[in-house]
């Protein structure tokens, strides 16, 4: 008799509503890209905590950024915030008073020509009081960030999380249920599967199987509704996934595709896709 053992690695992602505070200033946002422009930030906007519009921070010949500690009057950020392209930062150390960021955070997209973005970004300390985004979280391209327990407080995403290309990212953080449904090779359901995420993983045991092809696909259940939560075009809202990793095209993946051969116990680790509109 065969078992298999699926770990599946998830991030809370939960819906958000976000207001604007009384104080907010730079309404059509600001763009940083020197370490004067974020050393005089406070002389040159004065009781300025609240920004309404997007912030990005950009170092475009990499040789001027080097810390963030002249934005540690920010409480909020109306719009986007994007900090990419600075390859001398190794923290965000500087918006430890940042508590909600309306639009998107990004932190490092791949450049046109695929190379790291924040190539010495080793952690995200600084972005301990974050507490909510409206839009979504996008962490890729920082090939030596290592964790991200800084954004632990983070208890809303009003999107979808995207990481990729993190190459030495061990930790993540993530609540809520994995549910399974597990076939055979008739496309038959044999059974469903249900557990909770505790320390990052969900580690499911299907004991009692015989040798043969058998098929999976999961979701994760942020909200804990045992419902996969979708948009009004049908489109998953929560993380989802299949045996194989199998990908499909604007829809599941073909079921042939999923099917595995299961000769021996088997360890599938899986990760699961959040689709971006």
């Amino acid at each position: 008799m065969k078992k298999i053992t699926i770990i599946i690695i998830f991030i809370l992602s939960q819906a958000l509503l976000f207001a604007k505070t009384k104080d907010s200033c730079l309404p059509g946002g600001i763009t940083f890209t020197s370490q004067l422009q974020i050393d005089n930030f406070q002389t040159d906007y004065p009781n300025c905590n609240e920004i309404e519009g997007s912030v990005n921070i950009l170092d475009p010949y990499g040789i001027s950024i080097t810390n963030l500690s002249g934005l540690n009057v920010l409480t909020s950020i109306g719009g986007d915030l994007s900090i990419v392209k600075c390859p001398l930062l190794i923290d965000l150390s500087g918006l430890e008073n940042l508590i909600s960021v309306g639009g998107n955070l990004s932190i490092g997209q791949e450049s046109p020509a695929g190379t790291p973005v924040n190539s010495n970004l080793t952690s995200l300390n600084g972005l301990e009081s974050l507490e909510t985004i409206g839009g979504n979280l996008i962490i890729g391209k920082n090939p030596m960030l290592t964790d991200l327990t800084s954004i632990g407080n983070l208890f809303e995403v009003g999107g979808f999380l995207f990481f990729y290309n993190n190459s030495s990212l061990t930790a993540l953080s993530a609540e809520g249920l994995v549910l399974v449904d597990f076939r055979d090779s008739n496309n038959l359901k044999l059974k469903e599967y249900t557990e909770k995420i505790i320390n990052r993983q969900c580690i499911i045991t299907i004991n009692g199987l015989s040798s043969g092809k058998y098929s999976f696909k999961y979701f994760h259940d942020a909200n804990n509704n045992k419902k996969l939560d979708t948009y009004w075009i049908g489109a998953p809202k929560e993380g989802y996934g299949f045996s194989n990793n199998a990908k499909g095209n604007f829809g599941p993946p073909n079921f042939a595709e999923t099917l595995f051969q299961l000769t021996k116990n088997t360890t599938f680790e899986c990760i699961p896709t959040y689709i971006e509109f």
